[in-house]
């Protein structure tokens, strides 16, 4: 697949996530004008929580997608240094020097806008991490151990990149900090799809260790008796 197409995709991926999660904030805002705070999602209803857990889920990885497009925006252009010769005249050697510019303000304002997206993706769960943590306490209200949240961070790996001209690895650096950021996304991603099928009662575990306690069925949370 050519990168045009493939950034066609995502670009359409991109609109459909921004418009379901502006759908679905349009519904929330007729509710309740204000954003929740962590005293209101304290005391969440378990259809509430389970909606702005798939509400964070579109938006974390409409963020994902960006860095997608950011990431093969970068294969398209390389941003490879100028190759120097001994033998390049002066008209040549006035092109290298602007392509070096080019390069190294290509490199550099590719890196910030991916740490915007890491510094976005940070405030994102950190506005979100409440309701996880109320997802949590109402699993064990019902004795069923939730997803742990301590290692959902983006901060204990350095996130800096040499976009100096010398740095023959930039590429493969940046690479390697849009993976950090897709493992962030994928992990917190996956968390709210295993607290949703906890909340509601659908995880086939769950369902198994019930049957060999000899539990009735509807000792698992359902969205009418939480």
């Amino acid at each position: 697949m050519s990168i045009p197409y493939f950034l066609g995709g995502a670009l359409a991926g991109a609109g459909m996530l921004t418009g379901l999660v502006f759908w679905d904030e349009r519904r929330t805002a007729k509710k309740n004008k204000h954003d929740f705070t962590p005293e209101n999602a304290a005391v969440m209803k378990l259809n509430e929580v389970c909606r702005h857990l798939n509400v964070y889920f579109l938006k974390i990885n409409m963020l994902s997608l960006k860095c997608d497009i950011d990431y093969y925006k970068n294969c398209f252009f390389c941003w490879d240094p100028p190759l120097e010769l001994i033998s390049d005249g002066l008209i040549q050697k006035a092109r290298n020097k602007i392509d070096s510019f080019i390069t190294h303000t290509g490199r550099k304002m590719a890196f910030i806008s991916l740490r915007d997206k890491k510094v976005a993706m940070e405030k994102l769960y950190a506005q979100y991490r409440p309701v996880f943590v109320r997802a949590n306490r109402i699993l064990a209200k019902q004795g069923i151990m939730g997803v742990r949240l301590n290692n959902f961070t983006l901060s204990r790996r350095p996130f800096k990149l040499d976009n100096d001209l010398s740095n023959d690895d930039w590429f493969d650096n940046f690479e390697s900090l849009c993976g950090q950021l897709h493992d962030f996304v994928t992990a917190t991603g996956e968390a709210c799809e295993r607290l949703i099928s906890l909340l509601k009662g659908e995880d086939p575990d769950v369902k198994a260790m019930i049957a060999d306690a000899g539990l009735p069925e509807d000792c698992v949370p359902t969205p009418a008796s939480v």
